[in-house]
């Protein structure tokens, strides 16, 4: 590994983000890498709002961004795998950091990125709430195959309490990632078939297959405002429960065979039968979702449910 003294011999990175309903939180993401310009080559912004309004705003910014405006709503994967296409093909970035748009990247987070990464090592940020700037929030840690969940090795921490350093895990958070661009061009790109929710840890089990480490960097932090277009932190919709329940079972199909993955689906049918019955009377849309889920699934639909999206 690295240093931070280093960096500036390095080649750059190209910064790929999606936009869908908040244009103010990715400019002020963008915003809060000003500071570390100098080691950015582009940044690439792909709209997947499908509304002029959204994309008006973003036309509209002084910011020196790449608006790659989408006919369609791509989801999280079909996305950006697009904005991996362009930036591969129109920058010599030799790193990609692939960034949610509802983030504040903190003073030297994208240096002390650069100088854990490598090659065959995908290196995460500290990700942590942005209310209180204090509590680890993302999934990084051991992965259970069996409940097709994380062990979350810092999530609920205080910062100032996590072990100093650079630690490495199983897997982390697809929130925020530096990869090597040399991936994109072996053919690694997310599977459109998840749309949203769990693409990044099929994506990232796909590369742990690869000899893929990943790195967990706690002098790198981002701020995540936990506001996503898919509910809030206390709150959920039917968009989300559809995609988390329906993509939690595509990807134990992936993971098990046999008898072992019908065990599988009992133990996660159960988890959801207990947040249907939660869901019943608070939020009934959601509870829907998750029934559509299921029978989708074993439908077999993949990628895009559009009518879901306007629940």
């Amino acid at each position: 590994m690295g240093s931070v003294e280093d960096v500036t011999t390095r080649a750059p990175v190209a910064v790929l983000m999606l936009c869908h309903k908040h244009p103010e939180h990715a400019l002020a993401s963008i915003e809060s890498m000003q500071g570390e310009r100098d080691l950015i080559d582009r940044i690439f912004v792909g709209d997947n709002s499908c509304d002029t309004q959204v994309t008006k705003l973003l036309d509209a910014s002084d910011l020196d961004f790449e608006h790659v405006v989408f006919e369609a709503n791509n989801g999280f994967a079909g996305g950006i795998n697009a904005l991996t296409d362009i930036a591969r093909s129109s920058c010599e970035a030799e790193y990609f950091l692939i960034l949610n748009d509802d983030t504040l990247l903190e003073p030297n987070c994208l240096a002390n990125l650069l100088a854990a990464a490598g090659p065959d090592l995908i290196a995460s940020p500290m990700i942590v709430a942005s209310d209180d700037q204090r509590t680890v929030i993302q999934s990084a840690g051991d992965f259970d195959r069996d409940l097709v969940r994380f062990n979350n090795q810092f999530a609920g921490m205080d910062r100032s309490k996590v072990p100093p350093g650079v630690h490495e895990v199983e897997l982390t958070d697809g929130c925020c990632f530096l990869i090597h661009r040399q991936w994109s061009q072996a053919g690694f790109d997310m599977d459109p078939d998840f749309f949203m929710y769990f693409e990044d840890v099929e994506y990232f089990l796909r590369l742990r297959s690869q000899q893929v480490r990943f790195a967990f960097v706690t002098s790198a932090v981002v701020q995540h405002r936990k506001s996503s277009s898919s509910g809030g932190p206390n709150s959920t919709s039917a968009l989300r429960e559809y995609y988390f329940c329906r993509n939690r079972l595509i990807l134990a199909r992936r993971l098990h065979t046999g008898t072992k993955r019908w065990r599988v689906y009992a133990v996660l049918a159960r988890l959801a039968v207990v947040n249907w019955w939660g869901f019943r009377r608070t939020s009934p849309e959601a509870a829907r979702a998750i029934r559509i889920a299921f029978v989708h699934f074993f439908r077999g639909r993949r990628g895009a449910y559009s009518s879901i999206h306007n629940r």
